[in-house]
């Protein structure tokens, strides 16, 4: 069985503003906290123990953290979602959980865009798809979580989307190789 991964807080301006914009702070914050099946590529369900995922999961799941007397602290469902990098938001569509908003960023490689995505969310009001986002502004807030085990929590893939594709991409065709290339959130928060 996986062990329990931490990541300090100290390696991403993204996870600062997701601490600040929160107010996690307050309790002492001080590292995430990933079970097995929240990490990227994981095959594991993290919400029912040991039940395999159908494909590799997409992105990271950030849901939780250590505080500085070592109790779990949670994200709640209408916890604030800051943008990665500035960008443009050029689609927002349903999931499971709520909706899910992409936001192509100013970085190209061979023909295509980086991309980030942010699932199980609800829009902040007035958020458009055209709109332009600097880092670090609001862009949401987590959905509820689900009654099943599944804990409302900010799912973050990114991916180099094909500029073409964009408007067409959603959670059936993110892992088509023509539409997009799913990359790891985490090397994009260091």
């Amino acid at each position: 069985m996986k062990s329990i991964t931490f990541m300090k807080i100290i390696k991403s301006q993204f996870c600062e503003w997701l601490i600040t914009q929160n107010r996690l702070q307050e309790s002492g914050f001080k590292e995430w906290l990933f079970k097995p099946g929240m990490l990227f590529n994981d095959m594991t369900k993290w919400w029912q123990d040991g039940t395999l995922r159908l494909r590799p999961h997409e992105g990271v799941d950030f849901c939780c953290g250590i505080n500085g007397e070592d109790d779990v602290v949670y994200l709640l469902a209408g916890a604030n979602i800051p943008a990665l990098y500035a960008g443009k938001v050029v689609r927002i569509f349903p999931d499971f959980l709520g909706q899910s908003i992409m936001v192509a960023h100013d970085y190209e490689k061979k023909g295509r865009q980086l991309t980030s995505i942010y699932a199980h969310t609800k829009p902040r009001p007035g958020l458009k798809v055209g709109q332009k986002v600097k880092a670090g502004d609001l862009l949401a807030m987590i959905a509820t979580g689900r009654q099943n085990g599944i804990k409302a929590h900010l799912h973050l893939s990114t991916c180099w989307a094909a500029e073409s594709q964009m408007t067409q991409i959603d959670w059936q065709t993110v892992n088509d190789k023509q539409a997009a290339w799913l990359s790891n959130p985490m090397d994009y928060l260091k």
